[in-house]
């Protein structure tokens, strides 16, 4: 049964709002954001009128979005809402709550609790929260829309470095699960062939020289097991009880795609040949190897993030994409997004030269009526007008965006699983890194909250 926002107000109340300071960040933030919108979101997850009570939207929603603002883990931003007023303002909880939990040693809300809601909530709805929230600052007049910024970065993926020895055990201890009926890798027994396969891999890392040979040679010996455990977790699973194959549904599927497909790819490589679209991890299949050219990261691995940046500094568009696309096809899309928003603003745009695509650059100066200031690869800055070259250089603040958003709010590596996981990341993380914008233009020009009503 859904409980909406909180609208009976407890004694404590007034008190807790008088601690703080009006300027206080999340006093500011609370006041502007549009708690009604995400409120009707939040209900599209509840539908039915039966059941338990949900936790209040503003506790909910609240965790949500501080959760990338202050880059917390879930138990240290739960914890937080125990003891900072701040936060207990801004998920409106009341001492008198915080107290009663207190005496019976209970939490307001679980940190699995959290992870449940978010995952129920999924990448659209969370995304309409952000796209709300840029509606706000649009029509505040926040966000000037004249020059558009566009850069792509990695978001990375929490996985090991992908040997051909590390996936062929994922295949192994996956097969094993099947054969072994267990659901959870936790529940294994450690039987013969896990020992085995353990006895070669550690052959391998132990190895103070890893040589293309020795690797090769580990990846035959474990070629072999894997292919047998395929087979044999195959008819396992055929042979089983309908309950138990209905629990094994899902690890089966993986093998039966994913383990297969990562015996393949292995196996071409150990003919000499060169396989596509390479896996590197078996329970993230969607992640890529991205070269970065980079000293001290000469690859990432992860999915692509594009970033569009206003020239005032708010992110006004993002996009998540598969494998590694060449950026000068993104440029039409970002171009597309940002003048729907920003129609009569909207006047130019820069990007760094890998955006560069002589053809589409004339077209979308003549159907949208701007000026693309995108240098080829073999432009220099002496080629460009004085204007453009000082448009140009303001492409520069795009990469500090890119650097705020990974050192403070989450986008250097994305914990959540799936595809779906790197979109919530980026949403969050994006509504994180205009709030912090917002916070920072306040303190500067008060006289911004006006455009929001207040």
């Amino acid at each position: 049964m859904f409980t909406g926002l909180k609208n009976q107000y407890e004694l404590t109340d007034p008190f807790l709002s008088n601690m703080l300071s009006p300027d206080h960040e999340l006093v500011k933030l609370k006041k502007i954001l549009d708690w009604k919108g995400f409120n009707k979101i939040y209900f599209e997850c509840y539908p039915s009128r039966l059941g338990r009570k949900t936790k209040a939207t503003d506790l909910t929603i609240g965790l949500l979005l501080l959760k990338h603002y202050y880059n917390q883990s879930w138990e240290r931003l739960v914890k937080g809402v125990h003891e900072n007023i701040a936060i207990m303002y801004f998920c409106s909880v009341s001492f008198l709550q915080v107290i009663e939990l207190q005496k019976t040693g209970k939490w307001l809300i679980n940190p699995s609790t959290m992870v449940r809601i978010m995952k129920r909530l999924g990448a659209e709805r969370i995304r309409r929260m952000e796209r709300l929230f840029q509606t706000q600052l649009r029509k505040a007049g926040v966000i000037n829309g004249e020059t558009l910024i566009i850069d792509t970065t990695s978001l990375e993926k929490n996985i090991a470095y992908p040997t051909e020895v590390h996936l062929l055990g994922r295949v192994i201890e996956c097969a094993e699960r099947v054969i072994q009926k267990v659901r959870k890798k936790a529940d294994l027994t450690k039987s013969a062939v896990l020992r085995k396969a353990k006895r070669i891999a550690r052959v391998f890392y132990s190895a103070s020289k890893k040589t293309k040979d020795l690797l090769r040679r580990t990846s035959q010996k474990l070629l072999e097991i894997a292919n047998e455990q395929i087979v044999k977790a195959q008819t396992e699973y055929k042979r089983s009880a309908s309950a138990v194959r209905s629990r094994l549904k899902k690890a089966e599927a993986d093998l039966s795609t994913i383990g297969k497909q990562i015996v393949s790819q292995i196996e071409q490589k150990l003919k000499g040949k060169t396989p596509k679209d390479r896996i590197i991890s078996f329970h993230e299949p969607h992640a890529r190897a991205l070269p970065k050219g980079k000293v001290h990261k000469p690859c990432e691995f992860g999915t692509k993030l594009r970033i569009d940046m206003s020239g005032n500094g708010y992110v006004t568009n993002y996009e998540n994409y598969l494998g590694n696309p060449n950026d000068s096809t993104m440029t039409r899309d970002a171009v597309n997004a940002h003048s729907e928003a920003y129609k009569e603003t909207f006047r130019k745009i820069t990007a760094d030269r890998g955006f560069a695509d002589k053809q589409a650059e004339v077209e979308m100066e003549s159907d949208y009526d701007i000026d693309v200031i995108i240098p080829g690869k073999q432009d220099t800055k002496e080629s460009m007008s004085v204007k453009e070259r000082k448009v140009y250089d303001s492409r520069a603040a795009v990469e500090a965006k890119i650097s705020e958003g990974k050192r403070c709010t989450g986008l250097s590596k994305c914990n959540y699983h799936g595809f779906e996981g790197d979109k919530i990341c980026a949403s969050l993380g994006i509504f994180a890194l205009n709030a912090r914008k917002l916070i920072r233009d306040l303190i500067e020009h008060p006289k911004i909250i006006l455009g929001f009503g207040m």
